[in-house]
């Protein structure tokens, strides 16, 4: 096993750690955060509209 490949597997570990350790309330947030990070991705990707954003965004919101 390479450095490498020992350094990516110890971070996953971690990271998967330090997600199991949170609340549900703290996974939701979490999880509605990269949400809203994909869908500013894909706006400045122009892989969807900008009424598409603002829907996806919307929906996002009202799930808060």
């Amino acid at each position: 096993m390479t450095q490498e490949v020992a350094y990516e597997l110890r971070e996953q570990i971690r990271k998967q750690r330090q997600w199991e350790a949170l609340t549900r309330e703290q996974k939701q947030q979490q999880l509605l955060l990269r949400q809203k990070e994909l869908l500013e991705m894909f706006l400045a990707c122009h892989a969807i509209t900008r009424a598409q954003y603002e829907e996806g965004m919307k929906t996002l919101c009202l799930a808060e």
